[in-house]
């Protein structure tokens, strides 16, 4: 859904301050944290012995866990209020 919402973004000609859209930004912080795991994934099978490595990849899974609440903390920020 991600890739769908990037393609529809980049092949409209006007792109104005994509960085101050707020489902520009969502999109962006949940593509990165789903894409983030999967190399871990793809070899846990030969890596599960290691515990050094899973101690590195839980720290790294919740500081971008922090990374995605500060970012959308950030979006509502950016939001604009409408009132009547």
């Amino acid at each position: 859904m991600c890739l769908a919402y990037f393609y529809r973004l980049f092949s409209i000609p006007e792109q104005k301050q994509l960085l101050r859209r707020p489902a520009f930004l969502i999109t962006v912080t949940i593509f990165i944290y789903a894409i983030f795991p999967i190399p871990y994934f793809m070899l846990i099978n030969k890596i599960a012995t290691d515990s050094l490595f899973v101690r590195v990849f839980f720290a790294c899974h919740y500081l971008l866990l922090l990374i995605v609440v500060i970012s959308i903390s950030r979006i509502f920020l950016l939001k604009k209020i409408y009132t009547d």
